[in-house]
């Protein structure tokens, strides 16, 4: 309903307004979702942005429908919760499944659905024939509204991915963000999800009037969503933060100013195009393959195939081996301030290069000096720190307060170099010359957010996350100490190696 036409019944008389209002809400699931819904925070009645109310018409037109959306966009509440609601109301013997990646999200969607039915004043008098079966569960997992028949299926059912549904009739299933970052990381995960999905949703769907709907996020060009919707019996629409011409999709919640502390907040550029652009990675125009990263993870895996965690110290470094930590220093502790890492890199006599440990934070000066102090402890490494600009000062104290070996490098057109760059550290990646620690393909979270950073890296606009700056710092600090003396230059780089 829009806002005039509830100006106009308001001027009719209230009365006369609620009994209209509630007539279409029995018709039409956007009056519905005006009359009855709430807002998650203020507990007022909701005001449908034009693309949520575009959502519902996707959803009454096509029955193999999937929607990307930016996070926080109000998909659950709409698609998962009033649209149950509302498709329960018009038809009590209808059987949904509603499916989630873990077993949380699919709680709090049922006990919204469930309060809904018990508690809400203007759902009952929508529906009033809407209310709980005694005869059968209420739970967190099941409810069963009252039918005009018997029936042994409940009315809605949650569940995780990978529940077994099997024997379970289904009218309707809403998968609301089944894929997430864990199940899309690598090949096996992908066809893991893919394949659940075919053994236990499209068998239990009633082939006549079933409806399956799809939402979530985009992480992988081959993840559940996007293999879908390849298919002719699919349809596909994707709802980024910003419309084509750049401005707000939802200004009232989401302004141009809060778009852009979100992005500041989630750094990573693919953890952005993910959740505020609906954009995955797309391997063709990436210069860090998503193949080659699988391929140094299996490397990391051991020869146990169990797996390997990162290391925190080493006892000594092995024989014929060198450990170089890369320092990309930002110093502060405002969120606006850029990280300072710290990057151990294990360089085998082969020239294979064993990620040891990732840490990240934003501290201050003293306690960067403190931190390479310990580093040094733990892993007898040398290092190789970033002294570009402002930073150069933290490097000179460095110098002047420790005795450990710290190569200052200055960084400049040298790093789109094609050999000494870091686009290089691709070719070693595709050579699979790099071993990624990590548990059956779960990755510890500091090695996980590099990851990131090395899939999202694109030469325009060339910023490098700042772990990834990181690692290849500590890479470089490999291939000068090579070298005896530093080369005067490296095009118009300057060298300076003090304390090596």
């Amino acid at each position: 309903m829009t806002a005039l036409l509830q100006r106009q019944l308001l001027d009719e008389g209230y009365e006369h307004y609620e009994s209209t209002a509630i007539q279409l809400a029995r018709e039409n699931i956007t009056a519905f979702c005006h009359y009855v819904m709430r807002d998650e925070y203020t507990g007022k009645p909701i005001d449908l942005a034009y693309f949520q109310e575009e959502w519902h018409y996707l959803a009454d037109t096509y029955d193999r429908l999937v929607i990307w959306a930016f996070a926080n966009s109000g998909k659950t509440q709409n698609l998962t919760v009033a649209r149950t609601l509302f498709r329960l109301g018009q038809n009590p013997s209808l059987r949904f499944a509603i499916v989630c990646a873990s077993s949380g999200p699919a709680v709090k969607i049922m006990s919204a659905i469930s309060q809904y039915i018990e508690s809400s004043r203007e759902l009952r008098q929508v529906f009033p024939h809407l209310r709980p079966d005694a005869r059968n569960p209420w739970n967190t997992e099941q409810i069963t509204v009252k039918r005009p028949y018997i029936s042994s299926w409940p009315s809605v059912a949650v569940g995780a991915v990978g529940v077994n549904i099997q024997g379970v009739r289904i009218d309707e299933a809403i998968l609301d963000d089944v894929v997430n970052r864990e199940n899309t990381h690598s090949p096996y995960r992908r066809a893991e999800l893919l394949d659940w999905y075919l053994k236990s949703i499209p068998g239990r769907i009633n082939p006549e009037t079933g409806r399956i709907l799809l939402l979530g996020n985009a992480f992988h060009p081959e993840d559940l969503l996007h293999t879908v919707v390849k298919s002719s019996r699919w349809h596909g629409f994707k709802y980024p933060i910003l419309n084509p011409d750049e401005t707000p999709r939802w200004p009232e919640r989401w302004p141009l100013q809060a778009i852009e502390n979100r992005k500041a907040e989630l750094i990573l550029p693919s953890e952005i195009a993910s959740q505020l652009f609906c954009e995955c990675r797309d391997d063709s125009s990436s210069r860090f393959k998503r193949s080659w990263i699988d391929d140094c993870m299996r490397r990391g895996l051991g020869q146990n195939g169990q797996g390997s965690r990162p290391v925190y110290a080493l006892k000594a470094v092995p024989w014929g081996c060198k450990v170089y930590c890369g320092v990309d220093l930002g110093v502060g502790r405002g969120q606006d301030n850029d990280l300072t890492v710290f990057f151990v890199l294990l360089v085998h006599p082969n020239g294979d290069r064993e990620v040891l440990w990732v840490e990240s934070g934003r501290w201050l000066a003293a306690e960067i000096m403190a931190k390479v102090i310990e580093y040094s402890y733990r892993f007898q490494c040398i290092f190789v720190v970033e002294n570009n600009a402002a930073q150069d000062y933290l490097v000179q104290l460095l110098h002047a307060g420790t005795a450990i070996p710290i190569v200052p490098y200055t960084t400049g057109r040298n790093k789109a170099d094609p050999t000494f760059g870091f686009e290089a550290m691709a070719a070693e990646f595709a050579a699979c010359k790099w071993i990624i620690p990590n548990m059956g393909g779960s990755m510890e979270p500091e090695i996980e957010a590099w990851v990131s950073e090395l899939l999202g890296y694109r030469p325009k606009p060339a910023h490098t996350g700042d772990r990834a700056m990181a690692s290849w710092l500590a890479k470089e600090g490999e291939r000068l100490g090579q070298v005896d003396k530093p080369p005067p230059a490296i095009g118009a780089v300057t060298l300076n190696l003090l304390n090596w």
